[in-house]
């Protein structure tokens, strides 16, 4: 014999009040500010993604802007192209596939662990090269 069982009706939830945020730049509100520079021109949230030809991640001068020279250097000698043509996408994709991440079609941006054990051995390669600099420069071994 089957009884159903009626669903207990749950309590009204508390209305919670509004939290007072600091204003951000030019008198908005923080979350109004950071909605504003996660989109792109068209209005879409893809400019994260790099889809856009104009975003940041897809501009090399944006990753030379930032990143030390020795860092730039070593991903892309990895990514197999030149420092110059090197964007922030393919930066950070380099330093994932070294921990790890496959980039596959069918599966999603690469998690934290994945970046993290590739930002690892690559900042144990920068290590190496800033040790070896001095040799290279006419320096001796002992």
């Amino acid at each position: 014999m089957n009884t159903l069982r009626k669903a207990k009706p749950k309590p009204p939830k508390a209305k919670s009040k509004p939290v007072a945020r600091a204003p951000g730049p030019l008198g908005l509100p923080q979350a109004v500010v950071c909605e504003a520079s996660l989109t792109s021109e068209c209005g879409c949230r893809s400019a994260l993604s790099g889809k856009h030809a104009s975003s940041p991640a897809n501009q090399p001068e944006a990753l030379q802007a930032f990143v030390p020279c020795p860092w730039v250097l070593i991903v892309a000698k990895l990514a197999q192209c030149d420092g110059i043509e090197l964007t922030p996408r393919r930066f950070w994709l380099t330093i994932a596939k070294r921990g790890g991440y496959l980039a596959r079609k069918g599966n999603g941006p690469p998690e934290w662990s994945t970046t993290w054990r590739g930002w690892y051995e690559i900042m144990l390669m920068v290590h190496g090269a800033e040790l070896l600099a001095p040799i290279a420069e006419g320096g001796t071994c002992v």
